[in-house]
């Protein structure tokens, strides 16, 4: 009597470790996977990159459906290869177009770009000189980052971040994303706070990104219709130079829009987005700013720190049109009788540096501020300027070192350059100090209370 035990399974076994070719391709992406785990190249399960998984998971397909035909009878050999190689070529061929597709139309269709930049058309609209503007109307609940605080965003009918029906303003503030503040609730911005310090009105027209050429533009098209009796530029050490500089040469026909297409890829790849849930990512494109922090309590956390760079020789043309833009906003608010302030904010890296431990030599003199920790050569520049049009600066640099002397944490956003709840105190301090000290402003705001209370 014939014995149908594991005969039939041993002899497909053999079959397959008999093809050589077979287990030569299966040692082969057997060693694909391996390999990274001893020398890691990668984020994805801290070792492998995404080329490595992708070519991974088709090598590892591959080498199944050459097992399963090399172990399968050698008439059924060539049909069997056939059907699998056919719905293999399908598979792979299907998930590829539909994932490129997908990024392809999701870069272009639902974006629109400047400089690597995206912005996505159901919140913002394009604008021939500010380039890009927030949606009159839109609204979030949510954090502008992990460790920012949960916010309720709203902007007006012009886009920016205010109640709706505001038709006169005594204090218009013109600045960035640090103005703006989408990391913090909107009455804890230094815009809410120095106005109701000062018992008045105030607009922040501060968005996001812009550069000084954007904020003038901002300053001419929406500031001057509030009639305001002060204008507050705020001015950003780390980036305004550059944002000046990148919005100079937006018309070059060699400036780069989209991101390197590897980058867009593995952000919008949903078959990417699969294998992040499966292989974890570890660390970030930011590790090499990560630092030793000691916190003004003794405790030594780690935080994110952004490396000063010298603005003025790093971006020696966007300085020339930040003083361009500067001047011209200053003059069109002197032919109008509007006070003009400008508001300069330092970095963190600047601000916390002293807090630094680093590690390394080199460590140390990545995170140490150029020129020293203050006054910056942007800081003694953009102050000589401000004299020589007769507008008051005020430097937060001092104030900022103060408090966070008394308690460094909460002065910046963790892991992230924009002021939290603490900076934002202390700008509206200063902004309000120096707004009193202004004889004719305050008596203005007197003689509006009372013209507005005969009105009524």
């Amino acid at each position: 009597m014939p014995h149908n035990g594991p005969r039939p399974i041993v002899r497909s076994c053999a079959r397959w470790l008999g093809d050589r070719r077979v287990t030569l391709f299966s040692l082969i992406v057997l060693a694909w996977w391996v390999i990274p785990l001893t020398h890691p190249r990668g984020s994805y399960a801290g070792c492998y990159r995404v080329f490595d998984l992708e070519v991974g998971i088709l090598a590892a397909l591959v080498a199944l459906v050459s097992a399963a035909v090399a172990a399968a009878p050698p008439r059924m050999r060539r049909a069997l290869a056939m059907r699998l190689g056919v719905a293999l070529g399908a598979l792979v061929l299907t998930a590829a177009v539909c994932d490129v597709g997908y990024v392809a139309w999701t870069v272009q269709g639902r974006h629109f770009w400047y400089y690597g930049q995206e912005f996505p058309h159901e919140a913002h609209e394009h604008d021939p000189e500010l380039i890009w503007k927030f949606r009159p109307g839109f609204a979030y609940q949510g954090r502008a980052n992990p460790f920012s605080h949960n916010v309720r965003f709203d902007t007006d009918e012009h886009g920016f971040r205010n109640p709706r029906g505001i038709t006169q303003a005594d204090v218009v503030f013109v600045g960035d994303s640090v103005t703006m503040a989408a990391e913090v609730p909107e009455e804890a911005t230094f815009v809410r706070k120095t106005a109701q310090a000062l018992g008045t009105n105030a607009v922040n027209l501060g968005l996001f990104g812009y550069g000084p050429q954007q904020e003038l533009v901002v300053l001419k098209r929406f500031g001057l219709a509030y009639h305001p009796r002060t204008v507050v530029w705020q001015v950003t050490e780390w980036n305004d130079c550059e944002d000046a500089e990148r919005y100079a040469k937006r018309e070059h026909p060699d400036k780069p829009q989209l991101k390197p297409w590897t980058e867009l890829y593995e952000t919008y790849s949903p078959i990417v987005a699969g294998l992040a849930r499966i292989f974890h990512r570890r660390g970030t494109k930011y590790d090499d700013k990560l630092v030793l922090f000691r916190r003004s309590d003794g405790l030594v956390d780690s935080r994110y720190l952004w490396p000063d760079a010298d603005e003025l020789a790093k971006s020696p043309r966007g300085w020339e049109e930040t003083k361009r833009a500067i001047g011209e906003a200053h003059a069109l608010c002197r032919e109008q009788g509007i006070r003009f302030v400008v508001l300069f904010v330092p970095s963190h890296t600047r601000v916390l540096s002293h807090y630094v431990l680093p590690r390394t030599p080199d460590e140390r003199d990545r995170f140490a501020p150029p020129g020293g920790e203050h006054p910056s050569p942007l800081t003694v520049a953009l102050a000589d300027f401000c004299r020589q049009l007769g507008c008051p600066m005020i430097d937060l640099f001092p104030a900022f070192r103060r408090r966070g002397d008394a308690d460094n944490a909460h002065l910046y956003i963790k892991h992230d350059p924009h002021l939290d709840l603490d900076g934002h105190d202390e700008a509206a301090l200063a902004l309000v100090q120096c707004l009193r000290e202004q004889k004719d402003f305050t008596a203005q705001i007197a003689e509006g209370k009372a013209e507005e209370a005969r009105r009524k």
